[in-house]
């Protein structure tokens, strides 16, 4: 079994049947064609729906004009993250037909721009890449000096192919491979609270204390994995720590939080 799949907090067959298909999406152009509606798939990735993007939404709008405006201008460029993978669409407002998950990953735009993060010309690096989303849709707003994503073996291949759709250049590995240095800008979208402590640890010594700064979607509800009040005391030690609501999902994961650390 691969090593970065056993530091995956409580392992079962939906997680190992994703490790696979991943695999076969990224080798089978028919599979990759219709990968975001792929029953596999989507029990890890690619789940958001109607009600859920339109919360999303609801956050986004509510930014300040100026930041909303540079979305507006944008929009295009945003959706173009529907272009493959056949994903679900639907008609919201400002965005017309999108993706629910489009949406979700320019909340998180959202989050870093208004926090007053600049990733140009900055080495960045996420843990937990999905297939490569937010990674794109910050490629729209950024020029990175770098981009790494540390994720499982099955899903580096997916995420190089789907960037690689679109044109964007990205390193793909795993965490016993990556290149240790200090990165400038460390985040992850749920997947580093879903490891077991072991391998937080291991995240957290060689990545996240080697970065100048962070953004953290936290989701601490697995059982091998570092619990709510335990991760809120190890980052509360961080250069300029800073903590605020997981908006939509705290409203129905009451522990989630967000994270924010180091110089704007």
């Amino acid at each position: 079994m691969s090593e970065s799949l056993q530091g995956w907090s409580n392992l079962d067959p939906v997680k190992l049947n994703y490790y696979e298909i991943c695999k076969l999406i990224a080798e089978h152009d028919v599979l990759f064609d219709s990968f975001k509606t792929n029953q596999t798939y989507t029990h890890i990735l690619e789940h958001v729906d109607y009600d859920l993007g339109k919360e999303y939404l609801d956050i986004i709008i509510r930014y300040p004009t100026e930041l909303l405006g540079k979305i507006i201008q944008h929009v295009e460029l945003i959706k173009s993250n529907d272009l493959y993978g056949g994903p679900i669409k639907f008609n919201y407002p400002i965005f017309g037909d999108v993706s629910p998950t489009t949406l979700r990953y320019t909340k998180v735009l959202m989050d870093i721009l208004s926090q007053g993060f600049n990733l140009e010309n900055k080495d960045v690096v996420e843990i937990g890449g999905g297939y490569g989303g937010q990674c794109l849709i910050l490629s729209k707003f950024f020029n990175f000096k770098s981009y790494t994503i540390l994720d499982l073996e099955t899903t580096n291949l997916l995420q190089k192919k789907y960037l690689s759709k679109h044109g964007v250049e990205v390193k793909t590995t795993t965490l016993g491979k990556v290149e240790l240095k200090e990165y400038d800008f460390v985040m992850s979208n749920y997947a580093f609270s879903e490891l077991k402590k072991k391998t937080q640890e291991e995240y957290l010594n060689k990545i996240i204390r080697n970065s100048k700064s962070g953004y953290f979607q936290i989701n601490p509800d697995a059982s091998e994995c570092y619990q709510r009040n335990e991760l809120i005391d190890i980052f509360s030690s961080f250069n300029k720590a800073f903590f605020f609501e997981d908006q939509p999902m705290s409203r129905r994961y009451p522990n989630n939080f967000t994270f924010t650390f180091g110089d704007r």
